[in-house]
This record gives structure tokens, sequence and C-alpha cells, in this order.
């Protein structure tokens, strides 16, 4: 289906529903007046409720409004938790937390509500990936002091997800934390329904996520989630369905930060290791302690540029309190994180080998191949154009084997796109800028009707590396040498038959981001290639869901082949060939110098050299002599 017709299908539902409730409006193209409220539009649906955006005529204020669902009113349980939402919520005023000005029940249940005129912190994620060091500590700040509001008052969220946090697009972009749906009162943080996880699964605790009973150290494990993806740009637990990533939740440790974004400050990963300990007796004891912290940190980065103080500030902070072990101080893997601010990392290696996983690197090397071909691009104005092609599929693997230069920046390796310039469809692969000082990332990028989403991973020069982007229809997925680096929900995406008109190599499709490195081999298909981790094979093979294929060893001239036979052959503007020993990394032959026999001929073959690549040498000469590949000669001869 056609996901613009599913939105406005969605929206025109949503007003229906509204429109039940609601008195005709007196300000013309406004939708009606639900009591003294005027509503004006539609801002979203959930499985709970529509919240629209209205305006109060007795305050004279823009107010958002969230009304029950109908089918759900009628019900008692989901009546009685939405509306114990409204009083929790009210409970607890604090400058960081969405306010709650009124809660009515009739005609059907509807709570008024602050209204933000920003964004979400996932939007805000999915459009921009990882977050610099500043922001992430504003945010994480005012999230932890909401949350020491909200437990002071005997609170907990119990959702705490960047979808829930909402940033105001005033001059100082205040933060908010919405969605008091799941929240209980500590006495009650037990009373679920048996056998029922409330939450969500990739943010959740583990206690959470066991069905245990919660207190407030629970939502620091959240906060320490959220602020793990807006340092890495992607959620720190992942996996194909909800029971897996339960299952990782409880029993793994996330990715190493450093190994996504090199260059994050060990300080940084040191507080979000503190707050993710799966013993919540290990974490931070208090969401106050928390906000103070980053408070602090944030202060010291403006003044100084750098954060050297964190072990005074941590020893300096109260004792942790255990419930179980009262006047119990301070935990040794906050000591830890400490030292690594401090010590060299050996000594972290030797005295902390849980957290010296964090200085492991699971993205694993290519095995070294004796001979590497390619095109080299220098960034400025190289790019392969291909000739028109005509791909309409709900799925597509664009992956490529590419030896980046350390100074690519901005650079596509790979787009595909629609040619419209109005209503775009695209996808790419690309070498990103710097997320932030000492940040390089590359990514994958898809856009349709919406704002793009983007996929992230580290970025690193002078390597050859395989690199994949795998939209199977619901999800964005990138991977770097067969091991998954993020993954973009792309909703509006869902079903969306994309029309594929143009493929270039080298450039983006606006012409302005060009490609520095080296291209060794690429394949565009039809389907989702890959689901999980993998073994990059040592070679781009054709099959029958493969639309084009490239192996970048032609050696010469100014035609790409496409060697699945399609037709899609690419015309060099620019690029020059490149025959590399890839242990030495230095050129053998290059097409615009004398190798030895005329310039037209094909490249040498250098042993040594495995049979497919004797294979295709005989080809080419095959060609090149105007002989068929396998003749008997005067003396019988194969």
């Amino acid at each position: 289906s056609d996901p613009q017709n599913s939105l406005a299908q969605e929206q025109a539902d949503s007003e229906e529903i509204f429109r039940q409730f609601l008195s005709p409006p007196t300000r013309p193209g406004w939708l009606g007046r639900l009591a003294h409220y005027e509503i004006e539009t539609i801002l979203g649906q959930g499985a709970f409720g529509i919240v629209a955006k209205a305006f109060d005529e007795k305050l004279h204020r823009v107010v958002a409004i969230k009304l029950m669902s109908p089918e759900l009113a009628t019900t008692s349980p989901p009546r009685k938790r939405f509306l114990r939402e409204a009083r929790t919520a009210a409970a607890v005023t604090h400058e960081n937390i969405v306010a709650i000005y009124a809660v009515e029940e009739e005609p059907i249940p509807y709570l008024v509500m602050e209204y933000i005129s920003g964004q979400t912190l996932q939007q805000r994620l999915d459009e921009n990936g990882p977050l610099d060091v500043n922001d992430i500590l504003r945010i994480g700040q005012q999230v932890a002091a909401g949350l020491a509001a909200a437990h002071s008052a005997n609170l907990i969220h119990r959702d705490i997800k960047p979808s829930n946090i909402l940033l105001d697009d005033g001059p100082n972009e205040r933060v908010k934390i919405s969605d008091f749906g799941l929240a209980r009162t500590i006495d009650d943080a037990s009373m679920t329904q048996s056998g029922t996880i409330a939450g969500t699964p990739m943010y959740m605790s583990p206690e959470q996520a066991r069905g245990a009973t919660l207190d407030h150290r629970s939502d620091l494990f959240s906060l320490g989630s959220v602020i793990y993806q807006m340092t890495s740009g992607r959620p720190p637990f992942r996996a194909n369905n909800t029971i897996a990533v339960l299952k990782r939740l409880c029993d793994d440790d996330p990715r190493p930060i450093t190994d996504i974004i090199p260059g994050t400050p060990a300080w940084l990963c040191g507080i979000i290791a503190q707050l993710m300990k799966k013993d919540r007796e290990e974490r931070f004891q208090s969401a106050q302690e928390v906000a103070q912290l980053l408070a602090t940190c944030q202060q010291e980065l403006q003044r100084d540029g750098n954060v050297f103080s964190l072990a005074d500030t941590l020893v300096t902070t109260s004792p942790i309190k255990k419930e179980s072990r009262p006047g119990s101080t301070i935990h040794k893997g906050v000591i830890t994180g400490i030292l690594m601010t401090l010590l060299a990392v050996l000594f972290v290696l030797v005295f902390s080998p849980r957290l010296a996983r964090w200085f492991d690197t699971p993205i694993p090397t290519l095995p070294a191949v004796e001979q590497v071909t390619g095109l080299q691009f220098d960034g400025k104005d190289d790019w392969i154009q291909i000739s028109e092609v005509d791909w309409a599929y709900p799925q597509f693997t664009l992956e490529a084997f590419v030896t980046s230069a350390p100074q690519s920046d901005n650079g596509t390796i790979a787009f595909l796109g629609n040619g419209d310039s109005e209503n775009r469809e695209l996808m790419s692969l690309f070498d990103g800028p710097p997320a932030a000082p000492g940040k390089r990332i590359s990514g994958a990028s898809i856009k349709g009707k919406y704002p793009y989403e983007n996929a992230y991973g580290p970025f690193k020069g002078n390597e050859r590396q395989h690199r994949a982007l795998v939209f199977d229809g619901r999800y964005l997925n990138y991977y770097i040498n067969g091991i998954w680096q993020g993954q973009r929900r792309a909703e509006p995406h869902e079903g969306l038959q994309w029309n594929m008109k143009k493929l270039h190599i080298g450039c983006d499709g606006s012409g302005k981001q060009f490609f520095e490195g080296t291209i060794h081999q690429l394949r565009v298909s039809r389907v989702a290639r890959y689901s999980d981790d993998f073994k990059v094979s040592s070679s781009l093979t054709g099959d029958d869901q493969t639309l084009a294929l490239y192996q970048f060893d032609e050696g010469q001239g100014d035609v790409l082949t496409d060697s699945s036979g399609n037709g899609h052959d690419g015309k060099i503007n620019g690029a020059k060939w490149l025959q590399v020993n890839a242990t030495s990394n230095s050129p053998l032959v290059k097409s615009d110098g004398w190798h030895g026999w005329p310039t037209d001929a094909p490249a040498p073959a250098i042993a040594p050299f495995d049979a497919e690549q004797a294979r295709k040498h005989q080809e080419a000469w095959a060609k090149y002599l105007g002989v068929p590949v396998e003749y008997e000669n005067s003396i019988g001869m194969k």
C-alpha cells in the first residue's frame, strides 16, 4: 500500500473519531470545540488515544489535548490507566515535565496538557544521528532533573525513551518528559498483569524485562539507554524480535560506543556504563545525583574544553544508599569509570576486564587479498553514470567493497534515486561528516516522502571494507564488514514500492557530494540480503536477485561493465583504474601508465592468482585477440 495514502487515511480517521465528541468550530477550518477548547489539528495517534493541538478560550493559550481511544474508554482497566496518567503527571510540577492542566471524563476521558512546539528526541536522532557531547549532557541533565522530581513524588516513569522526550523549539530548547501512561507509585510498581511486561523493550531495565518489582533505579537504566543512543546514534540492544531483545537486555553488554563513534570521551562512556549496570545496586542511586554530575560535566566542558575532574565530582557526591546495605559507599564500578579518565589503558585492562571490552573492536578486518582492483575517485568530480534503470521493488540491498581516503568527507559511494526532484525517493551509502569533534561516521540513508532515515557506523580510512545498506521494507540497516551498525524504523516507508530510475557511483543525485577513495566492487539487489551479522564473502557474485554487479576489474577504458548480464553498464567520468597489492597498498598497475605492452591490452596477470582470476584473465585476452576462450592449437593442446 502507498504510505502517503495510508497516513492521509489515518489522519482522516483520527479526525472523524475526534469529531464525534466535538461541537461545531467557531474558527474557519478548525475541527470543532470540546468544552471551551477549540481543536485545531491532530498531532498524532497511538494505541491509547489521539493527541490534538487546541486553543483554550478561557485562558487564551495553546494546549495539547489527549483524547482517550473510544474503544478503550468503555473498558474499565484502560479507563483507569488513562485517568491515572493524568493524576500521576499532574502530581509533579517541574520545568522538565510536561504540565497537566486539567483532566475531564465527559463526554469521554481526556486530559489537557502543556503544548510543546518542537520535536521529540527520537525525531532529532532520526534526522541528525549522534549528537555532540554538549547536547548529550544538556538533554541528559534535564531528563535526569525531571526524573528526580518524579522520583521525589514517589513515582517511577517506566517508559523513558527518545520518543517520550520532547525538545521545545524555544531559544533554550527546554527538555520535557512526556507520557506518564505507565507511571506507578513505587509502592505499586509490581502491579502488572500476570505474564505482561509494560514498557519499551529496547530501553527498559533488566528487572523490568523480568517482571520484577521496580524502584526508581529502573528509570536510571532507561536514561542510560537514551544517553547511549544520543552518543552512538543507535539503541543499545537490538534483535529481530522482542524476546531476543529482552534476552540481550538481560544477558549481554551493549556494544562499546567507541567502536561505533571513535573518539567518544572515556568519561562519558563510563557514566553510561554505570547507568546501565545490570545490577541496580551497582548503578548510580538517584536521578538527582546523575543530574548534578551531568551539570558539572557540562560546565567544565564549556569552561575548559574537556572534563578533567570527573573523579572529584563523583567522589564528593553523597555515598550510595542501598536498600539492602544502608550506608555503603560508592561501588567499585564507579571507581573503575573514574580511573578510565585518569589512568593508562593498560591499568584499566588489568584491573577491570569487564569495562576493558569497551576498548575491543568487534568489527573484523577483512582478510587480505593478493590483488585488489578498482577505480580511484578524487572526491572532487569523479563519478560513474549508469545507463537508466527501472527498478520497482519494496526491498533493496546496496553493498560495496571500498577503501575510503582518510579525509573522505560527505562523499557518496553509491546512490539510487527516482530522478524526481520534487518527490524524491533515494537510497545511498556514504562517508559522513564529523558528527562532533573527533567523531567520524559512515552510514546508509533512505528518503521517501518524509525526512531522511539514516543509520550510522564508524568511519575508518585506508582500509578495505565491505559496507551494506539493507532495506527490508520496514527497517533500514547498515553493516560494516558483516557487523550490524545501526537501524532506523522507516515507518512512513513501510509497503512503499520504490521506483528507482537512477544509479550513480561515486556521487549523490545532486552532483555535489563526491566520494574520495577506491571502489572495488558494487552490487545492487532486489531483496534484503542480510538480517543479522554475517561473514563477508571474499567477492560479490551475481544471482537471480541481482539487479546490477560491478567487479571493477576491467583495468582500462571508460566503461564500467555490469557483469550481472542486465546491461546496466556505466560511463566513467574522471576516475582512474587502479590495481594494488593489498598487503602493501602500493599501486601495481595504472591504466594511464606504461605496463609493458600496448595500452589497450588487458592488464597483466601477476602471480600468484587463483583459478577464478585466471579465468577472467583468459576471457579478457580472448576478447582482446578475437579468439574463442578455449581453442585447440596446431599440436592438439587446449
